[in-house]
């Protein structure tokens, strides 16, 4: 994240935490008229519903947290159209995908979640309801580094909650631990993840599995407002999460996007929330096309041809940034620049693996800068393209590390955009990518080059149309 961004949103933040407000109220006492009281029929004394709560653990909870008596998720709650999720703090059903960047240890943090298609029964507590998926991955300097599998579904009040994960965390490729996991079940309640109505003070707990997952949300600050992905935004609230090691952290949300301001990263670009009308730029597409020729680009023999396109790419982001201010996302921007002055740089050592890896991050970054223009579909199958090379790449390097985890991504994106292929044509990259899985768990870096050399040819074939599905 770019310490300019960084300065911003932090500066708003402590302004919000630091606010105090404090309201007196008075009450004039109201005098009764001295009229006769009229003869009432007898009514019958409406009889209140019993209010069922939930069941709570009674120990193993780190210092801090908030007394029960400003917690707004211990009341059963009751589904009937649970798939709908439109809490205007957690709108999943209304954001198809979000894409958040930042810096995590000095190095690039990325984030995507995608709304999956569909929706899975969970059994709890003895009853059934139908929760929605998010698929959530994360990436540390290009590569894979945690993915997770989000149950959500919305309650009757409009309140939303949380339904467990299953969460893999990678190293090298490989899953390296599930820690994060969690399911409801028989003895394990949902929790809640977004209130609705929220108010200052009051408390929920997002996970409530003390020893395997504990975070804790009191809210802050709400109606603010906060610099958003290209401009202000409002009706931003704030809470303060503690998590199971008692450290706690300050997390926004805000309407159209959700979750908004995290640990590390920021929201950068959600669809719809961003789309925007009119033709996507020409400078955008000449910045994706350099990148993706240089991503597949052999050892050259004249260099001149990779510093002619650099040059070509430059003239596009130039032209680009001259262009509408308001067409511009801060953070997608800064994204970009930083990969494309490392492909710069790199490729005066003349060496054609820095070439290419920096030339990889432009092309994602270029991805995500087309965002606004195109639909979900559209921009993963770019990725999914973008992938497939780089995968080709890191086999002919016999890196067999780097193959196991662009293999991991590109299943993952296949299963984001599966459902509106061609069903001949899903079934057909299901079969390819399952033949580079098993080549690479073989170390046969051969057979993955050819796999993925096909894949890609396929995936840059198809063409998606609107309402209908993606065919050749």
């Amino acid at each position: 994240m770019n310490s300019q961004s960084n300065t911003r949103r932090a500066t708003a933040v402590v302004g919000v935490l630091i606010a105090i407000v404090s309201i007196s109220l008075t009450q004039t006492p109201i005098h009764a008229l001295s009229v006769p009281k009229p003869v009432l029929a007898a009514t019958a004394t409406p009889v209140k519903k019993a209010v069922e709560l939930l069941p709570q653990p009674k120990s193993g909870f780190p210092p801090g947290i908030a007394p029960e008596s400003a917690r707004v998720d211990l009341v059963k709650p009751s589904f009937t159209n649970p798939g709908s999720i439109t809490n205007p703090l957690l709108p999943y059903t209304k954001v198809d995908q979000i894409i958040q960047v930042g810096q995590k240890d000095g190095l690039p943090h990325r984030t995507e979640l995608t709304l999956l298609p569909g929706s899975t029964t969970v059994n709890w507590l003895g009853q059934e309801t139908k929760v929605r998926t998010l698929q959530f991955v994360a990436y540390l300097d290009g590569h894979i580094l945690e993915t997770a599998i989000d149950y959500l579904a919305q309650a009757d009040d409009g309140a939303v909650w949380y339904f467990g994960e299953d969460v893999n965390n990678y190293v090298a490729g490989k899953v390296e631990t599930t820690e994060g996991t969690w399911h409801t079940g028989k003895d394990v309640s949902p929790a809640m993840i977004m209130p609705v109505n929220p108010k200052v003070g009051t408390a929920y707990r997002i996970e409530n599995i003390p020893g395997t997952v504990f975070e804790e949300a009191t809210i802050k600050a709400i109606n603010q407002t906060l610099e958003g992905p290209r401009g202000l935004v409002t009706g931003v609230m704030f809470v303060e999460q503690i998590g199971m090691n008692g450290k706690s952290a300050i997390k926004a949300f805000v309407p159209g996007y959700g979750e908004f301001l995290a640990h590390t990263e920021d929201a950068a670009v959600a669809l719809p929330t961003d789309a925007l009308s009119g033709p996507m730029p020409n400078e955008l597409k000449a910045l994706l096309t350099g990148a993706t020729d240089l991503l597949s680009a052999p050892e050259p023999k004249d260099w001149q041809v990779i510093s002619r396109t650099l040059q070509t790419m430059t003239d596009a982001w130039d032209a680009y940034n001259a262009g509408k201010a308001s067409d511009k996302f801060v953070l997608l921007n800064t994204q970009f620049d930083r990969a494309f002055t490392h492909l710069i740089e790199g490729s005066k050592e003349l060496d054609i693996r820095d070439v290419h890896k920096a030339a990889f991050d432009v092309a994602v970054a270029a991805v995500d800068l087309q965002m606004p223009y195109r639909s979900v579909v559209e921009s993963d199958l770019t990725r999914l393209m973008l992938w497939s090379n780089r995968t080709h790449i890191d086999s002919l390097e016999a890196a067999t590390s780097d193959v196991a985890g662009d293999i991991v991504v590109i299943d993952l994106i296949l299963g984001r955009v599966g459902h509106q292929l061609d069903a001949a044509i899903g079934k057909d990259l299901t079969t390819r990518i399952s033949a580079m899985k098993k080549a690479s768990s073989a170390q046969d870096m051969t057979g993955v080059a050819e796999a993925s050399t096909t894949l890609s040819k396929i995936v840059s074939t198809l063409s998606c149309k609107p309402n209908s599905v993606c065919t050749y």
